[in-house]
């Protein structure tokens, strides 16, 4: 189950979808990071590295008639739906959606 703080639901009470009829979609994933194969000049082979960033946070809009009939989808509050990781690794926590520097976060509970 997700929530959102007040902070949260305030935010997208003030940044409305584009059109009429349309809802705020908030897809949650995991990040895990990146890796890449660097080669140099002569053929030598690194590692680039970026660290997991964790839980990570993607807002969009769609049609309220389409996202109302999806069922993966929970519907915290009004207008909001809520998309969570559905792959098995790693398992999905329960949290709730924050505002922390200007952007929508996830806080996952805590086990």
């Amino acid at each position: 189950m997700v929530t959102l703080t007040q902070r949260a639901q305030d935010r997208l009470t003030r940044q409305a979808p584009a059109a009429t009829g349309m809802a705020w979609v908030i897809h949650i994933r995991w990040d895990r990071g990146d890796v890449e194969k660097v080669s140099d000049p002569i053929g030598a082979v690194t590692w680039k590295r970026e660290l997991p960033r964790g839980w990570c946070v993607d807002l969009f809009s769609d049609a309220l008639e389409t996202l109302a009939v999806q069922p993966q989808l929970e519907q915290p509050v009004p207008g909001v739906f809520v998309q969570s990781w559905l792959l098995p690794n790693p398992p999905f926590p329960s949290g709730e959606i924050d505002v922390e520097g200007g952007q929508l976060i996830f806080r996952a509970h805590a086990a």
